[in-house]
This record gives structure tokens, sequence and C-alpha cells, in this order.
């Protein structure tokens, strides 16, 4: 009898495990589209899910994508989505969304748009209400050529803009990205953003010379909610023919302070100074201690 109650209990616990690993892949998704063409309004695209069509890797938590055409003009390509429960895994970090290296060559003129989304993060507690920090950021560079290799596609006159911004939501509220499309073709409307945001100023390079770019944005994100969302959309908008290439991280923290795993020189130079000034103080008062 207790065996068969164990066995009972073991068979409910890993059914509840599946159902939490498939209601965490359905939240996890991914919308890339083309939305420059008139005929098209809506977006001309993909959308792929964690674990469906369209994803080449098996993990519970991240969406890949090799060299994909968009059109005749755009190719992109993803390394790494990556969301729960591979991350986060930095201290302080509470949820995170992240798009590790977004690839994007055109041979003419492109405007396209690229959400990427996830609910289910553990949020607040009965009575307890969430005060945390929403932070964007983002590093790349422009014209530094194709990711498997050759020269730039940025011309002379090349005129390229990337704008970014990322949500929390109480409630796993996300824009409605659409069913599930591996081929690429018409989409219908995207849904509306909701939540609290941050942006950053748009990112411009004019040229066919290389140019890293990077920053960063911090708001205050109020969460009374259970769960939440978090989702972030990077919109590119090339002139002419050109490449880019980025990492996005979208985090929320429990509090202002930004995660850093790896100090710079100079952080670690003030940390170093500061704890020298400390054992100095400490060495003062035991000569001074009466």
């Amino acid at each position: 009898m207790r065996f068969r109650r164990m066995m009972v209990l073991v068979g409910a616990f890993l059914m509840a495990a599946l159902m939490a690993a498939d209601a965490s892949a359905a939240g996890f998704r991914l919308r890339v589209e083309d939305i420059s063409d008139p005929s098209n309004p809506n977006g001309v695209g993909v959308v792929v899910t964690d674990g469906g069509l369209g994803d080449e890797n098996p993990s519970d938590g991240m969406i890949q994508v090799t060299l994909m055409p968009l059109n005749s003009s755009v190719s992109w390509s993803l390394t790494f989505g990556i969301s729960k429960p591979v991350l986060p895994n930095a201290d302080g970090v509470l949820g995170e969304l992240y798009l590790q290296s977004f690839n994007m060559t055109t041979t003419g003129s492109a405007k396209v748009r690229l959400t990427l989304e996830d609910t289910g993060y553990a949020g607040a507690t009965a009575g307890n209400p969430q005060s945390l920090a929403l932070n964007t950021n983002i590093t790349g560079t422009f014209c530094g050529g194709p990711p498997f290799g050759g020269g730039t596609a940025c011309g002379a006159n090349s005129a390229l803009s990337l704008t970014t911004s990322s949500w929390a939501a109480s409630g796993d509220a996300v824009p409605d990205l659409g069913p599930e499309q591996m081929a690429v073709g018409a989409l219908p409307q995207i849904g509306a953003n909701a939540g609290t945001s941050t942006s950053l100023a748009p990112l411009t390079h004019t040229g066919n010379s290389l140019q890293a770019f990077g920053g960063d944005a911090t708001t205050t994100f109020e969460n009374t909610d259970p769960t939440y969302s978090l989702f972030t959309q990077v919109i590119l908008d090339f002139t002419g023919a050109g490449d880019i290439n980025f990492t996005q991280s979208t985090q929320t923290m429990a509090s202002q302070a930004l995660v850093n795993p790896t100090p710079e020189p100079a952080s670690l130079m003030l940390i170093s100074t500061g704890l020298f000034g400390l054992a100095g103080a400490r060495r003062r008062y035991k000569l001074t201690r009466p």
C-alpha cells in the first residue's frame, strides 16, 4: 500500500513537472519580421516557440535559429535566445531574457522588428508587493561583416539605426505574436505592448566602417501579482545595404544596483582602495583606543 501510494505521488510529481515545463516553453517565443513592405503592413516573417517548429535547440529555455532568409535582401540568425530555467544565473537577478548574438545582413533597404518574450516569472507573494529594477542592456557592432565570415555589406552611404525597448508586465501580459509559423510569410498584426518599459535612445551609424555600440537603461517595475512577464523589442532600420550583430539582455533585480559579475579595472581599483582605507581606519582605531 505504501509503495503504491509512493508511486502515485511520484507520478503526480512528474506530471506536474512536465506540465510546468510545457507551460514555460509555451510562453517563451520569438517573432522576427520585415515591417517595411507596404503590401503587408502587419509584417512578413516567422514566429518560433521554444521547443516548437523552427527551434533548433532541444533544451527547455533556449531558442536557436541558424541562417534564415527573411526576404530576397535580408538574412538573419540567432545563436541563442535564453530564458528560464537556464537563466538567471547571477546573484541578485530575479528574471532574465537574453538575446545572444543576433545577426542580420541586408543587400538593400530594410526595416526589421524582433520580439522576444516569456511569461511565468516568480512574482509577489500575498501581502508583499515587489519593487524591482527593470534593466535593458545591449552591445554590438555595425558593419562587422556576416557571422560566418566575409566582408561587410555596408556601403559608403549606408545609414543604419537600432532602437530597443524592454517591458515587464504583471499577470503575464505579453503582446500576442500570433500562431507558430516556421515558413516566412504574412503575419497577423502583433498585439499591443503592456506594462512598464525602459528604452535606449536610437543607436545610429553611417558609412561602411566598423563601429561598436552599447548602452543600458533602468526603471522601476512595481508588481503585485504572483507572476509577471518580460519581453523585448529591437527595430533595425537600414536605408541601404548593411550588417549588424548584437547581444541584448532584459533583467529584473531586487534593487537598482546593476549586476556586473566581472568588475571593470576602475571598479576593482575603487574596491581595493576602499578596503585599504577600511583596514587603515581599523588600525588607527586600535592604536588610539584607550
